[in-house]
C-alpha cells in the first residue's frame, strides 16, 4: 500500500480529512461527520486551517512557480494579444492581476465547498464561529472575487452575536485582501 504524504506537515488530521473531501468534491455527509469525530475536535484553529487552505489548493494558478515541475525559477511569459485585450477592455471584461490565470471552475468549486464547510461545521457539530473564523471565511470569498457573496456574508455575520463577529480588524483584513487581488 502506498501511503501518500500529508497535504501539509502542520495540518491536523481533522483538517486533512475535510480538505481531502473538498478536493475530491465529495459531499459533507454523515459518513464524513462520523469519521471526523466529535464536536470537541473542532477548534477555531482547525476551522481556520481548513478555510485558509482553500485558497492554496483551489485558487493557485497552474502557472504559479510552486506548481511548476523541473528547474525553472520563474513563470513562463505569456504572449499578449493586444487586440483581444483592447476588445475586452472596451467591453469591461479585462481581468488582470492574480486572478488572470486561475481556472474559474476550480475557483468556483473551492468557494462553494468553503461556504458549505463553514455552515456544515456549524450545523452538524454545533460549532459557534468567532471573529477569527468569520474573518477567514470572508477572506476566502474576497480572494475568490465573489463580492456579492462576500457582502451578504459580512452582512449576515454582523447581525449575529450582537455584531461581535465582524470587527474593525476583519474589515481592515478584507480591505488588504481586496487590494492585493486588484
Amino acid at each position: 500500500m502506498i501511503i501518500s504524504k500529508p497535504l501539509f506537515r502542520n495540518y491536523t488530521p481533522i483538517a486533512n480529512q475535510v480538505l481531502t473531501s473538498m478536493l475530491q468534491n465529495r459531499p459533507f455527509d454523515a459518513v464524513l461527520a462520523g469519521s471526523v469525530a466529535t464536536s470537541n475536535s473542532w477548534t477555531t484553529e482547525a476551522v481556520s486551517e481548513v478555510l485558509r487552505s482553500v485558497s492554496r489548493f483551489f485558487f493557485q494558478s497552474p502557472r504559479s512557480i510552486g506548481r511548476q515541475k523541473g528547474f525553472r525559477h520563474r513563470s513562463p511569459l505569456k504572449q499578449r494579444n493586444l487586440k483581444e485585450e483592447s476588445d475586452r477592455f472596451s467591453n469591461g471584461v479585462l481581468v488582470l492581476g492574480p486572478a488572470a490565470h486561475r481556472d474559474p471552475h476550480k475557483v468556483n468549486l473551492g468557494l462553494d465547498r468553503a461556504i458549505e464547510f463553514y455552515y456544515w461545521v456549524e450545523t452538524h457539530f454545533g460549532f459557534s464561529h468567532n471573529e477569527t473564523t468569520c474573518r477567514e471565511m470572508a477572506c476566502v470569498l474576497a480572494r475568490g472575487s465573489r463580492l456579492k457573496a462576500l457582502w451578504d456574508f459580512v452582512g449576515d455575520m454582523s447581525r449575529r452575536d450582537r455584531g461581535g463577529l465582524v470587527t474593525t480588524a476583519t474589515v481592515t483584513c478584507l480591505i488588504k485582501v481586496l487590494g492585493e487581488e486588484g
